[in-house]
């Protein structure tokens, strides 16, 4: 899957045993949307951390 732009931000994902973390800041909520949108749509991810924050 893919989500348009998404390939330009600056997150941090780190995984273990189906575990995802990502670590970032963006620009907009819709950008935090759109990483959450395509973790929980991967196969083998079972929880999310999202450390994810908004460009101040």
């Amino acid at each position: 899957m893919t989500i348009p732009g998404i390939e330009t931000l600056d997150i941090n994902v780190s995984t273990r045993k189906g575990d995802v973390r990502l670590v970032g800041i963006v620009d907009t909520q819709v950008q935090i949307d759109a990483a959450l949108k395509l973790v929980r749509e991967t196969d083998g991810a079972f929880t999310i951390n999202n450390q994810l924050t908004i460009k101040q």
